[in-house]
């Protein structure tokens, strides 16, 4: 009986291997769907609590997008990815069960776009605010001092892989955004989610609903073994992580290498080639 039980349970991991070999065949092949050029900005090594675990057996997308309350995302894309309107209707129900089921969809995530100039500019003017609220007594120097740093900081390390927007159908998405060398379109999970806002003078606040991605289903990438050492080099505290904020950040962090990644079939993106950046490189 133990030896029929050992001839299934091998027969069954064959199996699987399988399939999960022919869907990486099939993602593949033909033309990539994008094939797009990153760093260690948007791809940095996945993070590791243990100092003896590898942490250089994958790479982690790093995205983000620049308006907290995703005012891109509204109500009437969620309809389109089939929330129940009369939930979306009822903000204050969805915000006592905090949120609603996910649902898959596929995100656009734009590089280095327009998105990312609209972050940069609020960034700036961040920036140039910071001596006006000294002056007004808002604000230490020494406090000014650190965000002036941990802006400009930011700014020339954090990812420029931004989400633009979602849908149901990938082909209808990469006819609206036809850049591969540009957007990047992934498979993901989002929400419908419900404002909190303030009460003011005991009025009850005014609640309304939006979409929030929730989390990009291949934001981990297999490294090949052949570019292990290449990464696994980078000391821990100079490599770049995956957060759009650098508190009390290092003035000399830098990108260390440049990713080629390619998307396939099922939108499923590998690494094509890696190469390092100089250290003078902040691109």
């Amino acid at each position: 009986m133990n030896r029929y039980r050992m001839v299934i349970a091998l027969a069954l991991l064959l199996a699987v291997n399988a399939f999960v070999l022919v869907g990486v065949a099939y993602n593949r092949s033909g033309a990539p769907d994008a094939e797009i050029s990153l760093t260690e900005r948007e791809l940095p090594l996945a993070w590791s609590r243990r100092a003896d675990e590898n942490s250089g057996v994958a790479l982690t997308l790093n995205w983000h997008q620049h308006d907290a309350e995703w005012s891109w995302f509204d109500r009437q894309k969620l309809l389109e990815l089939g929330f129940d309107g009369g939930q979306l209707d009822d903000p204050d129900n969805l915000r006592r069960r905090y949120r609603t089921l996910p649902v898959r969809a596929y995100a656009v995530l734009e590089y280095e776009g327009p998105a990312w100039q609209e972050y940069l500019a609020g960034k700036r003017q961040e920036q140039d605010g910071l001596e006006g609220q000294v002056a007004a007594g808002k604000m230490t120097e020494e406090a000014a001092a650190r965000r002036r740093k941990e802006l400009t900081v930011e700014m020339r390390v954090a990812s420029r892989l931004l989400a633009v927007d979602v849908g149901a159908d990938p082909e209808s998405l990469r006819a609206r955004y036809p850049d591969r060398s540009r957007y990047l379109i992934a498979p993901a999970e989002v929400r419908a989610v419900a404002t909190w806002p303030a009460r003011k003078d005991g009025e009850k606040p005014q609640r309304s609903v939006y979409g929030r991605i929730e989390r990009i289903l291949t934001g981990t990438i297999h490294l090949p073994r052949q570019f292990h050492a290449q990464l696994e080099q980078i000391p821990d505290r100079e490599r770049l992580h995956a957060n759009r904020g650098y508190y009390n950040a290092d003035d000399t962090l830098r990108p260390h290498y440049r990713v080629r990644l390619a998307a396939g079939q099922r939108y499923e993106p590998w690494i094509v080639a890696i190469e390092p950046l100089a250290a003078e490189a902040l691109q």
